[in-house]
């Protein structure tokens, strides 16, 4: 999932994260120190379809263009309430 990609690199660059959004596009969450962001790549980026239906499209490569930031709480020390268990994460843990 590109979701899981996303949530790898930031991992691996030492950010905490933690799996979110729905069945049909799930994106990551991160803190950062301005604050807690919703990090995805829009499925319509690289599949068409809705629902259950998609098909990805072929020969797609990903920019920086691609990717969307949504600030959820410009507070980053609010990050354990975006966790599916309210903890927070070590440094570069990935849920």
């Amino acid at each position: 999932m590109v979701a899981d990609a996303i949530g790898d690199v930031l991992a691996d660059a030492g950010i905490n994260v933690t799996s979110g959004g729905d069945d049909n596009d799930a994106n990551i969450t991160a803190q950062f120190a301005d604050g807690v962001f919703s990090v995805d790549i829009p499925a319509a980026s690289y599949e068409r379809g809705s629902g259950y239906c998609w098909k990805k499209i072929p020969g797609v490569v990903f920019t920086p263009a691609h990717i969307v930031l949504f600030r959820l709480d410009p507070d980053p020390a609010s990050f354990p309430s975006y966790t599916d268990d309210g903890s927070s994460l070590d440094i570069g843990g990935y849920k």
